[in-house]
């Protein structure tokens, strides 16, 4: 089963290969990149969890948070070639195309957006019944 879902502020997803590698060797790692906006994690926020795990989104740790991010947005691209502002793999059976990021933080005091980066996916990858 595929483990990938996301909004227009969050994404989650499954990986073989962790944003930030763990002090042992594992198999599959849980991810979460979100914009955090309370608390003490505001801005770029990621959190990660070494799988099998129970609630491996929702339980897993800050491994990197970066304030000066202050706009963070997902969009994925479906097979008609348009943009959804959510994309939940259990309801659409397969990944996105495409995964278009979109980002503006603050560089020495001034608000600055990127053009947005998109990241094509492996195409054809369904979900396992």
């Amino acid at each position: 089963m595929l483990l990938f879902a996301g909004t227009a502020s969050s994404l989650e997803f499954v990986t073989q290969t962790a944003p930030f590698p763990t002090s042992i060797p594992v198999a599959f790692t849980a991810v979460v990149i979100e914009l955090g906006t309370t608390g003490e994690q505001r801005g770029l926020v990621i959190r990660q969890r070494v799988l099998p795990n129970r609630n491996p989104f929702t339980d897993a740790v800050v491994v990197f948070n970066d304030p000066t991010l202050t706009e963070l947005s997902f969009g994925f691209l479906d097979d008609s070639g348009a943009w959804q502002d959510t994309w939940d793999v259990e309801t659409q059976k397969r990944l996105p195309k495409a995964i278009r990021v979109s980002v503006g933080g603050t560089l020495n005091g001034r608000a600055q957006t990127l053009l947005p980066l998109t990241v094509p996916l492996r195409v054809g990858t369904e979900q396992q019944q």
